[in-house]
């Protein structure tokens, strides 16, 4: 995500003529609603892998952000927040995988399985 020059100006002169603490300005950032939509669904994955599965991306078993890819890419798919409200709903339910992509056969089953997945390697 990119600000306009004219937003990034006018936020560099704001820190510069001290109008606003840093903290201020930054959260200026953060609530402004492009940067919000551009780093929601790569928070929400990055939540998940530390809220359920309690590691990192790119902790083992994968050792590289392709399982944390494969997630985001399917959020992505799915339209974002609206798949990602029925991802919390589904993350406990009892589920044999087999293979990862039948996870996917609508779109309300979005991530059914996502922790059971990744802790059954």
């Amino acid at each position: 995500m990119v600000f306009s020059q004219t937003d990034r100006d006018a936020l560099v002169d704001v820190l510069n003529t001290q109008t606003m603490a840093r903290a201020h300005v930054l959260r200026t950032i953060a609530e402004n609603q492009a940067f919000y939509d551009a780093e929601y669904n790569a928070a929400f994955v990055e939540m998940q892998y530390f809220g359920y599965l309690r590691r990192n991306p790119q902790d083992p078993p994968d050792n590289n952000l392709n399982g944390y890819n494969f997630w985001l890419n399917k959020l992505n798919e799915f339209g974002g927040t609206s798949a990602g409200q029925k991802w919390s709903r589904h993350f406990s339910l009892p589920v044999s995988i087999g293979n990862a992509s039948a996870l996917f056969d609508d779109q309300s089953s979005a991530c059914l399985g996502f922790r059971r997945h990744h802790l059954n390697r």
